[in-house]
């Protein structure tokens, strides 16, 4: 079974008549695991205007509010992000059981970072 977090990183705001810092762009990271394979997936939504009858203050705001902003505007959808993020722990697995390797696949920093 894997296990998917949504998690939001930062919010860029714009002041708009009668809505102060109104979210326009929601950067954003997705994590899979399945406890011995995780693999992360990171990108960045912008919204469409926000609706004056509908406006949340800033200071009001939840991260499950905003993250049903991004799976409503994300072109893959929620579905699609996670299938992707399936699909490599899937190969990882495969990879582990065809070459018999024991232990997680990793993904060690770049050696000139």
């Amino acid at each position: 079974m894997t296990d998917f977090t949504w998690r939001v990183i930062r919010l860029q705001t714009q002041d708009q008549p009668g809505m102060p810092q109104t979210v326009v762009r929601v950067f954003y990271t997705v994590t899979a695991t399945d406890g011995v394979n995780t693999f992360s997936y990171s990108d960045k939504e912008d919204l469409s205007p926000a609706d004056p009858s509908n406006y949340s203050a800033y200071s009001a705001l939840t991260q499950d509010q905003i993250l049903t902003w991004i799976w409503d505007t994300c072109a893959q959808g929620r579905e699609g992000i996670e299938m992707q993020l399936q699909g490599q722990i899937d190969y990882a697995n495969y990879l582990a059981q065809r070459n018999r390797v024991v232990g997680p696949v990793q993904t060690p920093t770049l050696p000139w970072s």
